[in-house]
């Protein structure tokens, strides 16, 4: 999983744009902007986990509400923004496993198994409240009959690990 390359070159650019103001006493970021950049950067680090850490100075900032982010004024926020434009860069280079993604522990637990007759388990409430349930569907005639099996059916588009993810 990935930022779509679109959406890192505006990033990129943006960044780039402010760093240059970062040694101008005048030139300033519109809180407005400033808002809106950072909150596409946490919607994006949710597929760079690794940058989530460098948004406090940002935070700090977006907390006090001023009329203009002043870079020359807040070199920890300055050099936020340096890490967080190598850390879009260098996204490229590997992307973000789905299982990095997970934010904690599981609110359900459960077990399935899927066969080319149907799918069966239970699910109990690990961090929320949930009726432990047991559970058992029975797939559609259409679904049996595009299953693979060995020696049958080789034209079937669906396999049994298709099965168990659905």
């Amino acid at each position: 999983m990935q930022l779509e390359e679109k959406k890192r070159t505006f990033l990129l650019g943006v960044l780039q744009t402010w760093l240059r103001t970062e040694k101008s006493k005048t030139a300033g970021i519109e809180l407005a902007e400033f808002e809106s950049v950072i909150a596409k950067i946490r919607h994006g680090f949710m597929c760079i986990p690794a940058g989530r850490g460098l948004l406090s100075p940002c935070n700090s900032v977006l907390a006090k509400r001023p009329q203009r982010v002043y870079l020359h004024r807040n070199k920890r926020l300055a050099t936020a923004l340096r890490d967080i434009r190598t850390i879009l860069r260098e996204a490229t280079v590997r992307p973000t496993k789905c299982r990095e993604l997970v934010m904690g522990p599981p609110h359900y637990i459960g077990i399935k198994d899927a066969s080319i007759h149907g799918v069966g388990g239970f699910v109990v409430g690990e961090g929320k409240a949930c009726v432990p349930t047991v559970f058992r569907h029975e797939w559609p005639e259409w679904v049996k009959r595009e299953v693979r099996k060995t020696n049958q059916n080789q034209g079937g588009t669906l396999t049994n690990s298709d099965l168990e993810m659905a």
